[in-house]
Protein backbone atom coordinates (compact mmCIF):
# COMPACT_ATOMS: atom_id res chain seq x y z
CA UNK A 1 0.00 0.00 0.00
CA UNK A 2 1.39 3.49 -0.62
CA UNK A 3 1.77 5.84 2.51
CA UNK A 4 -1.11 8.27 3.24
CA UNK A 5 -0.43 11.82 4.11
CA UNK A 6 -2.51 14.89 4.11
CA UNK A 7 -2.34 17.32 1.44
CA UNK A 8 -1.03 20.89 2.64
CA UNK A 9 -2.31 23.87 1.05
CA UNK A 10 -0.80 27.42 1.49
CA UNK A 11 -2.64 29.99 -0.06
CA UNK A 12 -2.46 33.73 0.60
CA UNK A 13 1.45 34.32 0.59
CA UNK A 14 2.92 37.38 -0.40
CA UNK A 15 4.28 37.94 -3.91
CA UNK A 16 2.22 35.66 -5.84
CA UNK A 17 1.81 36.91 -9.68
CA UNK A 18 -1.85 37.73 -10.62
CA UNK A 19 -1.58 34.44 -13.01
CA UNK A 20 -0.56 32.33 -9.40
CA UNK A 21 -3.67 34.13 -7.94
CA UNK A 22 -6.14 33.13 -10.24
CA UNK A 23 -5.20 29.84 -10.69
CA UNK A 24 -5.45 29.97 -6.67
CA UNK A 25 -9.01 31.45 -6.71
CA UNK A 26 -10.10 28.94 -9.44
CA UNK A 27 -8.77 25.69 -7.07
CA UNK A 28 -10.56 27.10 -4.13
CA UNK A 29 -13.79 27.96 -5.96
CA UNK A 30 -13.87 24.25 -7.41
CA UNK A 31 -13.20 22.82 -3.67
CA UNK A 32 -15.90 24.93 -2.69
CA UNK A 33 -18.39 23.85 -4.72
CA UNK A 34 -17.92 20.36 -3.85
CA UNK A 35 -17.35 20.79 -0.33
CA UNK A 36 -14.53 18.57 0.24
CA UNK A 37 -10.64 18.71 -0.86
CA UNK A 38 -8.45 16.37 -1.62
CA UNK A 39 -7.01 14.29 1.44
CA UNK A 40 -5.19 10.81 0.92
CA UNK A 41 -3.60 9.01 -2.13
CA UNK A 42 -6.19 6.55 -3.55
CA UNK A 43 -5.32 3.03 -2.83
CA UNK A 44 -6.11 -0.19 -5.44
CA UNK A 45 -6.73 -3.80 -5.67
CA UNK A 46 -7.08 -5.68 -8.70
CA UNK A 47 -9.53 -8.95 -8.89
CA UNK A 48 -7.64 -12.15 -9.49
CA UNK A 49 -9.23 -12.44 -13.10
CA UNK A 50 -6.98 -9.08 -13.58
CA UNK A 51 -9.89 -7.66 -15.68
CA UNK A 52 -11.09 -5.11 -12.52
CA UNK A 53 -9.77 -2.55 -10.73
CA UNK A 54 -10.87 -0.96 -7.95
CA UNK A 55 -10.27 1.80 -6.05
CA UNK A 56 -10.46 3.62 -2.65
CA UNK A 57 -10.18 7.57 -2.15
CA UNK A 58 -10.65 9.74 0.40
CA UNK A 59 -11.68 13.10 1.40
CA UNK A 60 -12.28 15.57 3.75
CA UNK A 61 -15.12 17.07 4.27
CA UNK A 62 -15.18 19.88 6.96
CA UNK A 63 -14.37 17.93 10.18
CA UNK A 64 -15.43 14.51 9.17
CA UNK A 65 -14.55 12.25 5.73
CA UNK A 66 -16.37 10.97 2.54
CA UNK A 67 -14.51 7.61 1.07
CA UNK A 68 -15.51 6.25 -2.41
CA UNK A 69 -15.15 2.81 -3.43
CA UNK A 70 -15.10 2.81 -7.77
CA UNK A 71 -15.06 -0.05 -9.95
CA UNK A 72 -13.41 -0.05 -13.28
CA UNK A 73 -15.42 -1.79 -15.67
CA UNK A 74 -16.59 -1.08 -19.38
CA UNK A 75 -18.98 0.29 -20.20
CA UNK A 76 -19.15 2.13 -17.28
CA UNK A 77 -17.81 2.40 -13.89
CA UNK A 78 -19.71 2.01 -10.71
CA UNK A 79 -19.34 3.18 -7.07
CA UNK A 80 -20.62 3.39 -3.40
CA UNK A 81 -19.79 6.46 -0.83
CA UNK A 82 -19.01 5.91 3.14
CA UNK A 83 -18.85 8.25 5.55
CA UNK A 84 -15.47 7.76 7.42
CA UNK A 85 -11.56 7.77 6.75
CA UNK A 86 -11.23 4.71 3.70
CA UNK A 87 -8.04 3.22 5.94
CA UNK A 88 -7.60 0.03 4.01
CA UNK A 89 -8.88 -2.08 1.08
CA UNK A 90 -8.56 -6.12 -0.06
CA UNK A 91 -10.10 -8.29 -1.88
CA UNK A 92 -11.28 -12.11 -1.46
CA UNK A 93 -8.80 -13.98 -3.76
CA UNK A 94 -11.87 -15.69 -5.13
CA UNK A 95 -13.17 -12.12 -6.67
CA UNK A 96 -16.40 -12.82 -3.99
CA UNK A 97 -15.90 -10.55 -1.55
CA UNK A 98 -14.20 -6.97 -0.98
CA UNK A 99 -13.68 -5.26 2.45
CA UNK A 100 -13.23 -1.86 3.36
CA UNK A 101 -11.65 -0.36 6.68
CA UNK A 102 -13.37 2.92 7.79
CA UNK A 103 -12.39 5.09 10.78
CA UNK A 104 -15.31 7.93 11.22
CA UNK A 105 -15.26 10.86 14.13
CA UNK A 106 -18.83 10.03 15.11
CA UNK A 107 -19.83 7.89 17.54
CA UNK A 108 -20.10 5.30 15.30
CA UNK A 109 -16.73 4.48 15.39
CA UNK A 110 -14.20 2.67 13.26
CA UNK A 111 -15.97 -0.42 11.10
CA UNK A 112 -15.23 -2.90 8.42
CA UNK A 113 -17.54 -2.36 5.47
CA UNK A 114 -18.21 -5.83 3.48
CA UNK A 115 -19.00 -5.22 -0.07
CA UNK A 116 -19.77 -7.28 -3.39
CA UNK A 117 -17.26 -6.54 -6.14
CA UNK A 118 -19.87 -6.86 -8.68
CA UNK A 119 -22.78 -4.70 -7.35
CA UNK A 120 -20.88 -2.68 -4.85
CA UNK A 121 -23.74 -2.70 -2.54
CA UNK A 122 -22.41 -2.94 1.47
CA UNK A 123 -23.53 -6.45 2.79
CA UNK A 124 -22.80 -5.92 6.17
CA UNK A 125 -20.51 -4.19 8.55
CA UNK A 126 -18.41 -5.09 11.07
CA UNK A 127 -17.19 -2.94 13.82
CA UNK A 128 -14.19 -2.58 15.48
CA UNK A 129 -14.51 -2.58 19.50
CA UNK A 130 -11.90 -1.06 21.70
CA UNK A 131 -11.95 1.03 24.69
CA UNK A 132 -14.09 4.40 25.37
CA UNK A 133 -12.40 7.75 26.18
CA UNK A 134 -16.15 7.94 27.86
CA UNK A 135 -17.47 11.43 28.20
CA UNK A 136 -15.59 14.95 28.25
CA UNK A 137 -17.13 18.09 29.01
CA UNK A 138 -20.66 16.37 28.57
CA UNK A 139 -19.64 14.95 24.90
CA UNK A 140 -19.60 11.41 24.40
CA UNK A 141 -15.87 10.94 22.99
CA UNK A 142 -15.22 7.53 21.41
CA UNK A 143 -11.28 6.17 21.17
CA UNK A 144 -9.41 6.63 18.17
CA UNK A 145 -8.45 3.52 15.43
CA UNK A 146 -6.19 2.81 13.06
CA UNK A 147 -6.75 0.10 10.52
CA UNK A 148 -3.68 -0.46 8.98
CA UNK A 149 -4.37 -4.07 6.93
CA UNK A 150 -6.67 -6.23 5.89
CA UNK A 151 -6.70 -9.53 4.65
CA UNK A 152 -9.30 -12.56 3.53
CA UNK A 153 -9.10 -15.84 3.21
CA UNK A 154 -9.25 -17.70 0.39
CA UNK A 155 -12.76 -18.26 0.21
CA UNK A 156 -13.62 -14.79 1.68
CA UNK A 157 -15.35 -16.77 4.43
CA UNK A 158 -12.55 -14.78 7.41
CA UNK A 159 -11.60 -12.21 7.18
CA UNK A 160 -8.51 -10.59 9.56
CA UNK A 161 -7.41 -7.14 10.29
CA UNK A 162 -4.27 -5.66 11.94
CA UNK A 163 -5.45 -2.23 14.17
CA UNK A 164 -4.19 -0.22 16.72
CA UNK A 165 -6.68 0.18 19.70
CA UNK A 166 -6.44 2.39 22.91
CA UNK A 167 -5.58 0.32 26.34
CA UNK A 168 -4.33 1.45 29.76
CA UNK A 169 -0.69 1.09 28.62
CA UNK A 170 -1.49 3.24 25.73
CA UNK A 171 -2.25 2.33 21.96
CA UNK A 172 -1.30 -1.33 20.92
CA UNK A 173 -1.71 -3.41 17.59
CA UNK A 174 -4.11 -6.12 17.62
CA UNK A 175 -4.59 -8.64 15.00
CA UNK A 176 -8.37 -9.81 15.12
CA UNK A 177 -10.35 -12.69 12.95
CA UNK A 178 -13.95 -12.84 12.02
CA UNK A 179 -16.74 -14.65 10.18
CA UNK A 180 -17.65 -12.70 7.01
CA UNK A 181 -21.37 -14.16 7.24
CA UNK A 182 -22.36 -13.64 10.39
CA UNK A 183 -19.91 -10.73 11.48
CA UNK A 184 -18.81 -12.72 14.41
CA UNK A 185 -15.56 -12.18 15.85
CA UNK A 186 -13.93 -15.49 16.30
CA UNK A 187 -10.11 -14.73 17.60
CA UNK A 188 -8.25 -11.64 18.71
CA UNK A 189 -4.57 -13.32 18.23
CA UNK A 190 -1.46 -12.35 20.57
CA UNK A 191 1.79 -10.70 19.09
CA UNK A 192 5.47 -11.46 19.83
CA UNK A 193 6.23 -9.62 22.94
CA UNK A 194 9.68 -7.56 22.21
CA UNK A 195 12.85 -8.19 24.21
CA UNK A 196 12.56 -6.49 27.42
CA UNK A 197 15.84 -3.79 26.24
CA UNK A 198 13.09 -2.70 23.27
CA UNK A 199 9.94 -3.27 25.75
CA UNK A 200 11.38 -0.89 27.83
CA UNK A 201 11.64 2.01 25.66
CA UNK A 202 7.79 2.02 24.30
CA UNK A 203 8.14 0.30 21.11
CA UNK A 204 5.03 -1.79 19.59
CA UNK A 205 5.09 -4.37 16.70
CA UNK A 206 4.47 -3.13 13.11
CA UNK A 207 2.96 -5.89 11.22
CA UNK A 208 3.79 -6.10 7.26
CA UNK A 209 2.18 -8.99 5.63
CA UNK A 210 -0.92 -11.13 6.38
CA UNK A 211 -2.30 -14.67 5.19
CA UNK A 212 -4.72 -17.60 5.42
CA UNK A 213 -3.75 -21.29 4.68
CA UNK A 214 -5.53 -22.22 1.88
CA UNK A 215 -8.23 -24.02 3.72
CA UNK A 216 -7.73 -21.52 6.18
CA UNK A 217 -6.91 -24.10 8.90
CA UNK A 218 -3.94 -21.67 10.12
CA UNK A 219 -2.80 -17.94 9.78
CA UNK A 220 0.02 -16.25 9.73
CA UNK A 221 1.25 -12.69 10.07
CA UNK A 222 5.03 -10.80 9.48
CA UNK A 223 6.23 -7.40 10.51
CA UNK A 224 8.99 -5.90 13.47
CA UNK A 225 9.14 -3.81 16.52
CA UNK A 226 9.45 0.11 16.03
CA UNK A 227 12.73 0.36 16.93
CA UNK A 228 15.97 -1.69 16.65
CA UNK A 229 17.40 -3.76 19.27
CA UNK A 230 20.42 -1.61 20.73
CA UNK A 231 22.22 -4.68 21.92
CA UNK A 232 22.81 -6.48 18.61
CA UNK A 233 23.18 -6.00 14.70
CA UNK A 234 20.36 -8.44 14.28
CA UNK A 235 17.10 -7.20 12.77
CA UNK A 236 14.40 -6.93 14.48
CA UNK A 237 11.61 -8.93 11.99
CA UNK A 238 9.33 -11.90 13.15
CA UNK A 239 6.63 -14.30 11.99
CA UNK A 240 4.30 -16.15 13.76
CA UNK A 241 1.72 -18.80 12.69
CA UNK A 242 -1.58 -19.49 14.47
CA UNK A 243 -4.27 -22.26 14.32
CA UNK A 244 -7.42 -20.81 13.81
CA UNK A 245 -9.67 -23.43 15.13
CA UNK A 246 -8.77 -22.24 18.17
CA UNK A 247 -6.57 -19.06 18.20
CA UNK A 248 -3.16 -20.65 19.19
CA UNK A 249 0.26 -20.21 18.68
CA UNK A 250 2.02 -22.74 16.59
CA UNK A 251 5.04 -21.03 15.44
CA UNK A 252 7.28 -17.96 15.73
CA UNK A 253 10.85 -17.73 14.63
CA UNK A 254 12.84 -14.47 13.67
CA UNK A 255 14.13 -14.63 9.63
CA UNK A 256 17.71 -14.21 9.86
CA UNK A 257 18.93 -10.69 8.53
CA UNK A 258 15.18 -9.62 7.72
CA UNK A 259 13.38 -7.04 9.54
CA UNK A 260 10.12 -6.95 7.46
CA UNK A 261 8.87 -9.83 5.32
CA UNK A 262 6.09 -9.28 2.41
CA UNK A 263 4.02 -11.38 0.27
CA UNK A 264 3.74 -14.23 2.63
CA UNK A 265 2.52 -17.47 1.05
CA UNK A 266 1.44 -21.37 2.96
CA UNK A 267 2.09 -23.91 0.40
CA UNK A 268 -1.39 -26.26 0.13
CA UNK A 269 -0.38 -28.30 3.23
CA UNK A 270 0.79 -25.94 5.34
CA UNK A 271 3.69 -27.47 5.81
CA UNK A 272 6.17 -24.46 4.52
CA UNK A 273 5.61 -20.47 4.21
CA UNK A 274 7.32 -18.00 1.63
CA UNK A 275 7.62 -14.43 1.56
CA UNK A 276 10.22 -12.13 0.47
CA UNK A 277 12.36 -8.59 1.95
CA UNK A 278 14.63 -6.49 0.67
CA UNK A 279 18.57 -7.64 0.70
CA UNK A 280 21.74 -6.22 1.56
CA UNK A 281 22.75 -4.95 -2.59
CA UNK A 282 20.79 -2.00 -4.12
CA UNK A 283 17.23 -3.16 -5.45
CA UNK A 284 17.90 -6.65 -4.07
CA UNK A 285 15.28 -8.75 -3.11
CA UNK A 286 15.60 -12.06 -1.32
CA UNK A 287 12.51 -14.49 -1.56
CA UNK A 288 12.95 -17.23 0.99
CA UNK A 289 11.06 -20.47 2.21
CA UNK A 290 10.77 -20.86 5.61
CA UNK A 291 9.74 -25.09 7.05
CA UNK A 292 6.98 -25.23 9.55
CA UNK A 293 7.00 -24.90 12.54
CA UNK A 294 10.37 -24.34 13.70
CA UNK A 295 10.94 -21.81 11.37
CA UNK A 296 14.21 -23.45 9.11
CA UNK A 297 15.36 -22.15 6.02
CA UNK A 298 14.53 -24.21 2.86
CA UNK A 299 15.80 -22.19 0.02
CA UNK A 300 16.24 -18.63 -0.82
CA UNK A 301 16.71 -16.59 -4.18
CA UNK A 302 17.71 -13.11 -4.97
CA UNK A 303 15.52 -11.40 -7.75
CA UNK A 304 16.49 -8.36 -9.02
CA UNK A 305 13.04 -6.47 -10.02
CA UNK A 306 10.08 -5.76 -7.16
CA UNK A 307 7.83 -8.61 -6.05
CA UNK A 308 4.17 -8.53 -7.24
CA UNK A 309 2.73 -11.82 -5.35
CA UNK A 310 3.82 -14.92 -4.07
CA UNK A 311 1.58 -17.67 -4.48
CA UNK A 312 1.32 -21.41 -4.86
CA UNK A 313 1.27 -22.55 -8.52
CA UNK A 314 -1.40 -24.55 -9.85
CA UNK A 315 0.93 -27.34 -10.66
CA UNK A 316 0.88 -27.75 -6.59
CA UNK A 317 5.49 -27.55 -7.64
CA UNK A 318 6.12 -25.15 -5.94
CA UNK A 319 5.58 -21.04 -5.02
CA UNK A 320 4.97 -19.03 -8.34
CA UNK A 321 6.63 -15.34 -7.94
CA UNK A 322 5.67 -12.63 -10.03
CA UNK A 323 7.97 -9.55 -10.48
CA UNK A 324 7.93 -6.61 -12.26
CA UNK A 325 9.78 -7.73 -15.08
CA UNK A 326 10.51 -10.76 -16.59
CA UNK A 327 8.27 -14.62 -16.41
CA UNK A 328 6.70 -15.64 -13.48
CA UNK A 329 9.65 -18.01 -11.63
CA UNK A 330 9.04 -21.11 -9.93
CA UNK A 331 10.22 -22.33 -6.72
CA UNK A 332 10.43 -25.95 -6.14
CA UNK A 333 9.02 -27.42 -2.48
CA UNK A 334 11.25 -30.05 -2.67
Amino acid sequence: MPTYGSTNRKTGQPGLSLRSAVNILTIGLVVMSYGCTPQYEPMRVEASDGVNEYTLATKAKGSSYVTVLTKAATPESLSISFEGKGEALAIGPDGRLLAVALSSTSARGSRIALVCPESLCELRSIPIAGEDTGIVDGTYSPSPQRIDRLVLSGNSANLAAYYWKPSQRGHISVIAVWDTTTGRQLHELALPEPPPSVQAQGCAENVSDMTFSHRATYFAASGAWSIKRPDTDQPDGFVRVWRLADGKEVSTFRPAGARFVRSLCFDREANKLAGWHWGSRQGERLVIVWSLPKGGQVCKKAVGSKVRSIVWSISDEGFTIRTDGGEPVLIPSK
